[in-house]
C-alpha cells in the first residue's frame, strides 16, 4: 500500500486544507507557518508529516506527540532527539541520494538531506537510542525522465538501510505531479 501526504507548502488553501483533513488523509508541512495552519484546520499530530531542512530552529516549542517527522541534517538531529523520543515521535531520515541533483546543472548535487554515510550514522544513532525508526525518505524532482532513476535512488537508499541493519516500514520517495504539458 501508499499513503498520498497533501503538501501544504505547494496548496496552502485553507478549504482544500479542511477538505482533505475531512477525507482523513495526512498532510506534510515544511514550516511553523505551515504545521500552524495545519493544526488550526484540524489535523492531529499522528496526520502531520514534518519534513524540510531547518525545523530544529522551530519544532522543539510544540509539544505534539505521535507527529511524524523526517530528519535532514546531523544538526537537526542532535537538536531533535531527545524530544522525539520524549513525545514518541515517528521519526525518518531524508538522504541526500545520488540521484539528486539540479537538472540545470547536473554537476551539483541537491542541498537537503543527509549524504549516505551521515544516513547510516543517523540511522544508527536512532536505533541505538531507541528512536521510533519508521521511514526513509528521498526527493528527487519532477519531471524525471524514466522510472530507472527512481530504481538508482532506492537501490541506494536500500544499500544505506543494509549498512545501518535498518528495516524501514515506510519508502517515502517525494516528489509531485508533473508540470502540465511537460514529459
Amino acid at each position: 500500500g501508499f499513503r498520498h501526504w497533501l503538501s501544504c507548502k505547494t496548496q496552502p488553501v485553507a478549504p482544500l486544507l479542511r477538505w482533505w483533513r475531512q477525507q482523513n488523509r495526512p498532510i506534510v508541512v515544511v514550516s511553523e507557518f505551515e504545521l500552524r495552519a495545519a493544526l488550526a484546520e484540524g489535523f492531529t499530530p499522528e496526520q502531520i508529516l514534518v519534513n524540510g531542512p531547518a525545523k530544529h530552529h522551530w519544532l522543539a516549542q510544540f509539544s505534539l506527540p505521535e507527529l511524524s517527522v523526517n530528519f535532514d541534517s546531523p544538526d537537526e538531529l542532535a537538536a531533535l532527539l531527545p524530544v522525539a523520543k520524549k513525545l514518541n515521535w515517528r521519526c525518518g531520515v531524508r538522504i541526500n541520494t545520488t540521484e539528486e541533483f539540479d537538472p540545470e546543472s547536473p554537476k551539483y548535487p541537491t542541498q537537503f538531506g543527509f549524504n549516505p554515510d551521515e544516513a547510516t550514522t543517523a540511522l544508527k544513532k536512532m536505533l541505538r537510542g531507541r528512536i521510533r525508526a519508521e521511514t526513509v525518505h528521498f526527493h528527487l524532482r519532477s519531471n524525471l525522465a524514466s522510472a530507472q532513476i527512481y530504481q538508482r535512488a532506492i537501490a541506494e537508499v536500500a544499500g544505506i538501510c543494509h549498512a545501518a541493519k535498518f528495516r524501514p516500514l515506510y519508502l517515502d520517495i517525494g516528489g509531485g505531479i508533473p508540470m502540465r504539458h511537460v514529459l
